[in-house]
């Protein structure tokens, strides 16, 4: 193979490679594996049950154990499955916060009304507004894009995650009641790609010595 074609060659494998790298950006999606609320006096329920009202903050937490790569985007879905507004209002704004409380300790029900106060304050991952049935009926599903979350997603990757959620509802109005479906959310993550520089850099590297060669070629003969 002459030097030209053994550089077409090489330049094409680094292309290919390149290529191969980009195609595997791609969206994961987790389920929550536990949800529930904190109500003001500290109590939370047995079930999974994420009602949301004046009086209690729901939150949900991921494992974020599988991802590999820097994530880039990230919206969180709560699913419909049957859970139902009430009260006069057909709208409400919902806003998700980072969680401060060990997630052990809000997944165990033991985060008292510390927890609550932390779902509802902190940094803000993102907000949704809701449109609802009006005077109560099915609730829609609801998406939130957490662009604010992505450092602390990307800090907690290898480990657990959890969000706290809270709504701007006034007295005797309610979001997600009489559910108890085993899957409340689930997390959508654009993960981008590893980098490949190690595996690029052979190629760079032959290159260079290709071109070196060459140089060094063309001086000799004019000499």
């Amino acid at each position: 193979m002459t030097k030209l074609r053994l550089q077409r060659a090489l330049l094409a494998c680094a292309a290919a490679i390149g290529a191969t790298a980009s195609a595997q950006a791609s969206v994961v999606t987790l389920d929550a594996y536990d949800s529930g609320y904190y109500s003001n006096r500290g109590a939370t329920p047995d079930l999974n049950s994420i009602i949301e009202d004046q009086t209690r903050n729901n939150w949900f937490a991921f494992d974020l154990s599988s991802i590999a790569g820097k994530v880039t985007g990230a919206v969180l879905t709560i699913l419909a499955d049957g859970r139902y507004a009430s009260g006069s209002t057909t709208s409400a704004t919902y806003t998700l916060y980072d969680v401060s409380t060990d997630i052990g300790a809000l997944t165990g029900g033991t985060g008292g009304a510390g927890a609550y106060t932390d779902l509802a304050s902190g940094t803000v991952y993102g907000a949704a507004s809701i449109a609802l049935p009006n005077g109560g009926g099915v609730m829609p599903e609801v998406s939130v894009d957490l662009t604010g979350a992505l450092d602390d997603i990307n800090a907690a990757l290898g480990g657990l995650f959890a969000m706290g959620g809270t709504s701007d509802l006034g007295a005797n109005q309610y979001l997600w009641i009489s559910s108890n479906a085993e899957i409340s959310a689930r997390l959508d993550l654009e993960v981008a790609p590893v980098p490949l520089p190690a595996a690029l850099l052979p190629f760079g590297t032959a290159l260079a010595g290709l071109g070196g060669l060459g140089a060094l070629r063309r001086r000799s003969r004019a000499a």
